[in-house]
């Protein structure tokens, strides 16, 4: 069998060619090496354990079942099962729609969307950052702090309900251009038709992708790449003027200063007139730096600017307001008759730059300075106006505090933190981790902020309640915990490991603005960088042993599977068998593993 590795870094190679044909694509199906490599890519993830329509989950994998799968691929009786569709609430009282599929569905979404990737990734523009690998939320927002300096005019876009409106029709025909395997095809087709169970009743998938799909995000981006490639080609007949004239206001106070030197040189500083002269040089210098040297209204400049992240995307623009207004009827008219799709008039706002733009959660907006720095030739910089600012938004984590329950609100009006009652059964590190992991996942989100020291006060109020939850457990004061916990001003938990003693602490001064992150740095995203393979690690190797790790019998196995480490009590065998390895799966033959599930192996 060819190695994953080969075959994928063979279509990657064909990538960049954007009318290459990808031929036998449907084949690798049949390699158990590909299921191998999605299986040990997707194991770890807690969901997998969730029951899809099926009560399928990755707990009993095995090399039979693999093989089983493989086959009904090769003779084509393969069918995806319905999504088995939940509802989860959502911050402001309504329910978001999940879609949970079975194990075995996802393993083969894992293999496709390996495959799609890599046929996919060297076409992407690079104004596209969603569901790619080493692209995150930061590189779209680090991409519009770069670029959109000067713009004039934001176009937030939005469109309507994106991922349940993808049309089948226009994805599989985008496919088409690049792929000629009808298999393979016909593969894709059968999921994007599965349809989902609601209340029991199966409802059929007219339009979008499969909700909760491994290949609904790459589907997404070939879709949208439409979109990249549309605004690329806008911004090369938008773009007018190498540069912008000089402003007649600043040569004209630049011409006079540049008089006055010369008669200063002329008279000397000697003599009274040489003194008026520096007077009025030194004015006319000070005046100088509070005029731009640009006409920043010159109607022959103009430039457009792009971004997307996901269905989310922003135009910046310099130019007029009528500008802005053309493109988002343009994105209409487009959106509408290539891809089926529907650009909200509403949502989708046009906002002058010397206001707040929201996108991914950040607002975006353009510094005005008051004075502008002359570059004099000799090193020194001139300071640069309509500079991209970025801020965290005060819903954000005043919002974050509400969704987390740790705010209360006491009557003249001020906040304070209130205790977490539902953490009190868990231990001290389990406690502060919970905490250090909310206050971490905030800031890692907002680190790009100018204003990120304003979330200081979100962690007074996350704070306050982390004591008062610890004081709650002991049934004492939170003051009283601080005089126990604290050591040298910080909060501290003692534990015990195999190598001794040691101490966790309460996250502490880190909010300030990161000016460190690079763009392979940034994991905000926590997207798997499939791009870069590895080699199979033991997860794979002992399933394929076909050897009980606790009888030791060599028969067929199953992988058994738990969520959690921490959900072992440790009391039996098996279990002291996997905390000791740290390992969230353990290889049973079939006699042990139906004595696990009911409580019968020791």
């Amino acid at each position: 069998m060819r190695n994953p590795k080969v075959v994928l870094a063979n279509l990657a190679g064909k990538s960049s060619e954007e009318t290459y044909k990808y031929t036998r694509l449907y084949r690798n199906l049949y390699n158990p090496e590909f299921f191998y490599l999605a299986y040990q890519n997707i194991y770890a993830k807690p969901g997998n354990m969730t029951e899809g329509i099926n009560n399928d989950t990755v707990d009993g994998m095995s090399l039979e079942k693999l093989n089983n799968l493989i086959e009904r691929l090769k003779d084509q009786t393969y069918q995806p099962n319905p999504i088995r569709r939940v509802y989860i609430p959502k911050r402001n009282g309504k329910k978001r729609p999940l879609g949970i599929p079975s194990f075995e569905d996802k393993l083969v979404q894992e293999v496709l969307r390996m495959v799609l990737e890599n046929i996919y990734e060297g076409k992407f523009e690079d104004t596209s950052h969603g569901f790619r690998p080493e692209r995150s939320c930061h590189t779209a927002i680090m991409q519009i702090q770069k670029r959109f300096s000067g713009v004039r005019w934001f176009v937030e876009g939005d469109i309507e309900g994106f991922f349940d409106n993808i049309d089948h029709h226009i994805i599989i025909n985008l496919l088409r251009k690049n792929i000629e395997d009808e298999k393979f095809i016909n593969l894709i087709w059968k999921f994007l038709k599965a349809g989902y169970i609601k209340d029991w009743k199966w409802h059929k998938s007219y339009s979008g992708t499969p909700q909760g799909g491994i290949i609904s995000p790459i589907l997404s981006n070939i879709y949208l790449h439409e979109l990249d490639k549309y605004m690329k080609e806008y911004k090369e007949k938008f773009d007018k003027g190498l540069k912008r004239t000089h402003s007649k206001e600043y040569m004209n106070v630049a011409g006079l200063r540049t008089h006055y030197k010369k008669r200063i040189n002329i008279v000397g500083l000697e003599t009274n007139q040489g003194l008026e002269y520096l007077r009025k040089y030194k004015e006319l210098d000070t005046k100088l730096k509070s005029i731009p040297s640009k006409d920043e209204m010159d109607k022959n400049f103009r430039r457009l600017l792009y971004t997307r992240y996901a269905d989310d995307f922003i135009v910046g623009v310099i130019g007029a307001k009528e500008d802005a207004e053309k493109i988002k009827e343009d994105l209409t008219v487009f959106l509408k008759t290539k891809l089926n799709l529907q650009l909200s008039q509403e949502k989708t706002i046009i906002t002058n730059s010397a206001k707040k733009a929201r996108f991914l959660g950040y607002d975006i907006t353009t510094e005005r300075s008051e004075n502008f720095v002359v570059d004099r030739g000799d090193g020194r910089k001139s300071r640069q106006n309509m500079h991209i600012k970025l801020y965290v938004p005060y819903e954000k984590w005043e919002g974050k505090l509400r969704e987390l329950d740790v705010l209360e609100v006491i009557k003249d009006g001020k906040w304070k933190g209130k205790a977490r009652t539902q953490l009190m059964q868990n231990d001290d590190l389990e406690i502060l981790m919970q905490y250090n992991s909310e206050i971490r996942g905030l800031y890692n989100y907002f680190r790009l902020a100018n204003n990120a020291s304003v979330l200081h006060k979100f962690y007074y109020i996350i704070k306050e309640s982390m004591l008062k939850t610890f004081a709650g457990k002991y049934r004492t004061s939170a003051s009283k915990i601080w005089k126990k916990y604290s050591m040298d001003g910080k909060f501290r938990v003692k534990y015990r490991t195999k190598k001794g003693e040691k101490f966790a602490y309460l996250i502490d001064n880190i909010f300030v603005k990161d000016r460190t992150i690079k763009k392979k740095d940034s994991k905000i995203d926590e997207l798997p960088n499939t791009i870069q393979f590895v080699t199979r690690t033991s997860l794979v190797d002992r399933l394929k042993a076909e050897k009980c790790e606790m009888c030791g019998k060599t028969d067929k196995l199953e992988m058994h599977h738990i969520r959690k480490l921490k959900d072992l009590k440790g009391k039996k065998l098996w279990e002291k068998h996997m905390i000791a390895r740290q390992r969230k799966t353990i290889a049973l033959c079939l006699d042990c593993h139906v004595k696990l599930h009911n409580g019968k192996l020791d």
